[in-house]
């Protein structure tokens, strides 16, 4: 929609645009034939409305009418159109901003032959005024509904004619029941004597323009027919003309009779009460419900906002009450206005945070019609209180739940109180009332004379025993070792013991308890002595020998006399050696410790001489799970290293000397079995044949035996070079297949790196466990290599399908010359060294080898080794 000019009948039409566009006000002109309106730019603005959202179609103004005005306005629009007739109305209309506001559309219509052609006309924004009208309304249905529900009257004196005009209330309050206006002075022959003169002065102050025209007064009237004295409380206002003289004067007058009666009484009793309360700690306060003031002591503000203020307000003090004890007050104000009585406890939180528990109790005086005047009452802070109760129930909770003894009885010793566990100690039911009993019935004659010589002496003279009694079961009789603790309460006036208390715990569990130790250490002492091997018990850091048997002594080569002395005295020529660092290590980790064949030099006979030991340092710990000493358990292993040397140096002499001749029939043997071959007798090319296996055979046996002395003298060397595991697996794999036509061997591999090894001594290993394979797999079937790759480390296992390994034999499988057999009756080839080697390189390659087996069904023999072995 634009601005251009409309479409005129008659008039300057430049001249009406120009003062049209200058108005404030919104003028229109709406072209009926061609369906369009012009409105002046006024419009834009009061209505925020951009030029380009506006239509000029009628349409567009219609549809921001309200919906619930909508139907009308298109109906006077209509009759307009049709009647010519001028237009008038009001509506809601929808401005830019989507907001609603009030509006009147006055409207002239021009007309052409009776017909209509354009309507011009203006728009006011009368939301302000409908907006006032309402407030007006609705104030004076509130002002007439607060003043009848108050019990107000209303008063209205015209200054000139000196006539009162009042309501009904008003009347009443007056004792007065005839008209509704009446002369002042006739109004103020009805107040009291004695406050007439100031009920004067203070109407002729609000009359003066310099007071402001304020009137607020409380005073007595006497009924005009009732001759009733009321208490009236009188508020005004005076109006003034532009010559400050008042012209009308009007106000309300309220009957306070019951609460001035109320505040006398209460200030009789306040008067009363508040020297003796304030002594005490008590606040008081006087809540007046008709006009919901309150009096208070500073006290009560003390005590319930941790400080003295003189203008608080009731509702003030509701903004101290904890949050979650809100609700206590209201439940206590609902029945104090029922049954005249309120006591609550509620938490309040002084201004310092802190919180405290207050105890208030009031009463609530009624008028004689029972209403509710005033509330009077008193405050007390019992934050002690509750916290000492706290405790009380906490002391109380500890005592009864105690597992000791705990009883209270008087100076007679008549027992009052007694808890479960005390009870159960000598045998009272817990349903008993143990206040019929006396002390004397807890002791045998023969064991209260302790009681009535010396510890009724104490408590009178020191107010406290302790010490050991005995106690006689009720039901059993039997008598109770205890432990005691008295203490005696004192009256402060006579000296004499007014109350016993008493602590006392059971002792059978503590003598049981130490007759067991006692037992369990002589137990464990005699374990040692009687140990058929080497023992001893070193006791504390500094490993002080508190047990030694007869073996371990004789192994150290010294007398008893080492008993009491730390390991340091009793064998200095171990300063030198590994062992008082081993000990140290457990004594700290707590873990146990174990070698085989551990030399160690010991001086015997005088000598200083070596020997080889098994030994074990096993901790011991205390019940907080400290070491507090370690058990050494040793086994002489000298002769039978001694023996093994022998041995070891026997087999390789032996093997030396049987190597040279076994390498010489080796090589006649292949040069005689080339001269049968030229010569063509089979029978004795294939003895020769067999002959060059069994060589073979013994040749590897040999070898074995060479490993063995080597590895136990340490000389078995290694050559580490990088190869591929998988292409040596491949080759081993493939020969060893020739030698067997039941097995078939399947190859499971993985890609891996190169590793970094002995290649011919992991060779060896690989050869024996899938030799073993076949060996120990009789009936014909598969047999698995497999190799994969672990993080850092390459795995190997071979699989079988066999005999298998019984349980009771799989822990000397890796010992040396030890064979598995099938039955009694049947021994496989081999001297029983092969797992023992292959063991032995595996572990000096800084690798693992296990094995998995069941009896009757095969096993899996495994072994890893790092990617960098060596």
């Amino acid at each position: 929609m634009s601005n251009s000019k409309p479409s005129f009948i008659y008039g300057d039409e430049k001249r009406f645009e120009l003062l049209a566009n200058l108005s404030r006000d919104v003028l229109f002109d709406w072209d009926i034939d061609n369906d369009t309106v012009w409105k002046n730019t006024a419009f834009n603005e009061q209505y925020s409305y951009s030029e380009n959202e506006i239509e000029s179609a009628s349409g567009w103004w219609l549809d921001r009418v309200h919906p619930d005005d909508r139907n009308r306005v298109d109906d006077i629009v209509l009759n307009a159109t049709k009647t010519a007739s001028d237009i008038s109305f009001s509506c809601k209309f929808r401005r830019g901003d989507q907001t609603y506001v009030h509006i009147n559309v006055t409207g002239r219509v021009i007309a052409r032959e009776n017909t209509a052609v354009h309507i011009i006309g203006s728009i006011v924004d009368i939301s302000e005024v409908s907006l006032l009208k309402q407030r007006i309304e609705e104030s004076k249905e509130s002002l007439e509904f607060a003043l009848k529900a108050a019990d107000i009257g209303t008063w209205d004196l015209d200054i000139k004619t000196r006539v009162v005009t009042w309501n009904e209330r008003c009347k009443q309050l007056y004792g007065y029941s005839k008209d509704d206006n009446v002369g002042y002075e006739s109004v103020l022959a009805l107040t009291h004597p004695d406050d007439e003169e100031s009920v004067r002065t203070a109407v002729n102050n609000a009359l003066d323009f310099a007071s402001g025209g304020v009137y607020d007064i409380q005073f007595r009237t006497v009924g005009a027919e009732d001759k009733k004295i009321r208490w009236l409380h009188c508020k005004g206002q005076a109006y003034f003309n532009d010559e400050n003289q008042a012209y009308r004067f009007s106000g309300i007058a309220q009957d306070i009779s019951e609460q001035v009666e109320a505040a006398k009484k209460i200030n009789d009793n306040e008067r009363m009460a508040k020297v003796a309360v304030e002594g005490v700690g008590i606040g008081t306060f006087n809540i007046n419900l008709v006009d919901d003031s309150i009096i208070y002591s500073p006290q009560l503000c003390r005590i319930i906002t941790g400080r003295e203020t003189e203008d608080f307000k009731r509702a003030d003090f509701f903004k101290f009450i904890h949050p979650d004890d809100k609700t206590i007050r209201e439940l206590a104000m609902h029945d104090v206005m029922t049954s005249g009585k309120m006591s609550f406890i509620a938490r309040f939180i002084h201004y310092d945070q802190s919180i405290h528990w207050i105890k208030v109790q009031a009463t609530c005086e009624f008028s004689a019609s029972k209403k509710p005047l005033s509330i009077i009452g008193i405050c007390q802070d019992i934050t002690s209180d509750i916290l000492l109760q706290e405790e009380q129930k906490k002391l109380l909770s500890l005592v009864e739940n105690s597992a000791d003894y705990m009883g209270i009885a008087d100076g007679d010793g008549n027992v009052f109180y007694i808890n479960s566990a005390g009870k159960e100690l000598v045998g009272i039911d817990p349903d008993v009332d143990v206040r019929s009993l006396n002390a004397t019935d807890f002791y045998k004659s023969e064991h209260f004379k302790l009681i009535s010589d010396e510890v009724v002496t104490s408590l009178r003279e020191k107010n406290k025993w302790s010490g050991e009694i005995t106690f006689s079961h009720f039901k059993t009789g039997e008598a109770i070792p205890c432990f005691a603790n008295f203490i005696g309460i004192s009256d402060p006036l006579s000296g004499a013991i007014s109350l016993r208390g008493a602590t006392i715990r059971d002792l059978r569990p503590e003598i049981a308890s130490k007759k067991a130790l006692l037992e369990s250490e002589k137990s464990f002492r005699n374990l040692i002595l009687e140990a058929p091997f080497p023992t001893a018990l070193y006791i504390g850091k500094e490993m002080k020998i508190e047990i030694a048997n007869d073996e371990m002594i004789k192994l150290w080569g010294k007398d008893s006399t080492v008993i009491g002395k730390t390991l340091h005295e009793a064998l200095p020529e171990l300063s030198s050696q590994p062992f008082h660092q081993l000990l140290r290590n457990v004594f700290e980790s707590g873990i146990d410790y174990h070698t085989d064949q551990q030399p160690a030099d010991l001086v015997v006979d005088g000598t200083l001489q070596r020997f080889w030991f098994n030994f074990t340092y096993r901790p011991l710990h205390d019940v907080n799970g400290n070491v507090y000493g370690i058990i050494n358990m040793a086994v002489d292993l000298t002769r039978q290293v001694h023996l093994q040397n022998l041995k070891d140096e026997f087999l390789g002499i032996a093997s030396h000397e049987l190597k040279t001749p076994v390498t010489s029939l080796k090589a006649y043997t292949q040069v005689l079995e080339r001269i049968l071959k030229r010569e063509g007798d089979a029978t004795k090319i294939d003895m020769v044949s067999r002959m060059d296996k069994q060589l073979n055979r013994l040749n590897s046996l040999i070898g074995d035996l060479l490993d063995v002395t080597k590895i136990q003298t340490g000389k078995l060397q290694f050559n580490n070079s990088y190869f591929d595991f998988n292409t040596l697996v491949s080759e081993i794999v493939v020969d060893l297949q020739h030698t067997t036509t039941k097995h078939a061997i399947r190859i499971v591999q993985e890609e891996m790196p190169e590793i970094y090894a002995d290649k011919d001594k992991i060779g060896q290993v690989i050869t024996n466990l899938v030799e073993n394979a076949i060996k120990y797999s009789p009936q014909p079937g598969d047999i698995v290599a497999q190799s994969f790759v672990k993080p850092r480390e390459v795995v190997f296992r071979v699989i079988d399908y066999g005999i298998g390994i019984s349980k009771n034999k799989q822990d000397k499988v890796f010992e040396q010359f030890y064979r598995v057999n099938e039955k009694a009756h049947l021994v496989y080839p081999g001297l029983g060294l092969g797992l023992y080697i292959s063991s032995e390189i595996i572990k000096r390659c800084g690798g693992k080898i296990w094995f998995e087996s069941e009896e009757g069904r095969g096993s899996t023999f495994s072994f890893s080794i790092p990617l960098t072995a060596g």
